[in-house]
């Protein structure tokens, strides 16, 4: 018994030596950010990265403020033209109103001094009364010329914001097929034949989606030309008709005018007074300035309210671009997770392989790590 003791003890100290001359075991690393670059779906987040910023693009401040601002501008300038045409015609009325009856004042008490004969008075007035009645329908047309003109601009914004939403529900509706023909491009194991039938059915999508909003276009042109036709039509129904008006009432003031004139050359004094007095109580008040001030004011409500549903569209727009920025950054991380989840398998399949440790690949590198980025990223390679 006491001389084995001492080989027992022998052995446990040689035993207890070679464990502490074992080399520990090392510590393997991989650089991420160079391995998430060489991975085959790379690609895929730098489309996704291209189409948020493109996206984000349109919710920029400077952006935004420039859009509200137009549709303001715009809105304000419309409301100022209007009011300074409803402000014109006005003016023409009161000027041509005021003129008039100054004119009417000359002319009769020149008839009842004698100073002036009944065909001259007459004639004057015919020249005067001509002359307001070209004013007038010259007005009202380029009335009617400027309401048709903004009714037009009106209806093609109209149109092309139905084919902003068409285009818009379009990319949206193959958006899910162009992804995935897009991811399945990216892997770099295709053969040919694979790849060129991949190429065909994504040109295909982009194609469908350009003839459908060709044909969508065409056609709106051919909307857009029937409805500038029927307006251009109805203004020159309606001017026709306030030329027609205007040539009736200028017709009867002249008639009007001359019985005046005759019953001044044979009548007395009192019985001329009665027929002046019947004369401006007829003469017309100021309808065709009414008429065209009417328009304008409808021009003006026409207007503003396209104005208002461009702006609710706008904000709209914007709504819809904010959810669609969150649903393809969700996208994008959920790909990148995907691709640091199998870069990290990677790295501890062959760290195992190496009889080595796996340390935080998000962290730096502890001193005397081996580095396997070189071995991942050789995984890649077709």
């Amino acid at each position: 018994m006491m001389q084995r003791l001492p080989l027992v003890m022998l052995l446990a100290i040689l035993s207890a030596g070679w464990i502490a001359a074992a080399p520990s075991q090392g510590t393997a690393y991989a650089n991420l950010s160079v391995l998430l670059a060489a991975h085959p779906l790379h690609g895929v987040l730098a489309h996704y990265d291209r189409e948020i910023a493109a996206l984000k693009q349109t919710l920029s401040p400077d952006l935004s403020a420039a859009i509200e601002q137009r549709i303001d501008r715009g809105s304000v300038t419309a409301r100022k033209d209007s009011g300074s045409a409803r402000a014109q015609v006005g003016l023409v009325a009161s000027e041509t109103g005021s003129s008039d009856r100054s004119d009417e004042n000359a002319a009769l008490s020149a008839v009842l001094a004698a100073r002036r004969s009944a065909g001259e008075s007459m004639s004057l007035y015919a020249r005067r009364l001509r002359g307001q009645s070209a004013a007038a329908s010259a007005a009202y047309a380029a009335a009617s010329r400027t309401r048709v003109e903004r009714a037009v601009a009106a209806r093609e914004q109209q149109l092309r914001e139905k084919e902003l939403d068409v285009a818009y529900d379009l990319a949206r509706k193959n958006g899910p097929a162009r992804l995935k023909l897009r991811i399945a491009l990216n892997e770099l194991h295709l053969d040919r034949p694979t790849r060129a039938r991949f190429e065909a059915e994504l040109a295909a999508l982009s194609r469908q989606e350009l003839d459908t909003l060709s044909r969508m276009h065409a056609v709106d042109a051919v909307t857009l030309s029937q409805y500038r036709s029927g307006l251009e039509r109805q203004a020159a129904a309606d001017t026709a008709q306030m030329n027609e008006q205007l040539r009736a009432k200028s017709a009867a003031n002249l008639a009007l005018r001359g019985g005046v004139l005759r019953a001044a050359s044979r009548g007395s004094k009192s019985d001329l007074a009665a027929r002046i007095a019947a004369f401006r109580a007829a003469y017309p008040s100021g309808d065709t300035a009414a008429a065209i001030a009417s328009a304008f004011t409808d021009s003006q409500a026409d207007i503003a309210n396209r104005f208002a549903k461009i702006g609710d569209s706008a904000r709209n727009s914007r709504a819809e671009a904010a959810a669609q920025i969150a649903t393809i950054a969700r996208e994008r991380a959920a790909i990148r997770r995907a691709m640091v989840a199998q870069i990290e398998a990677m790295v501890r399949r062959l760290a195992e392989q190496r009889h080595l440790a796996v340390g935080d690949l998000t962290a730096t590198p502890p001193r005397g790590s081996i580095d396997l980025t070189a071995a991942v990223r050789a995984e890649f390679a077709p």
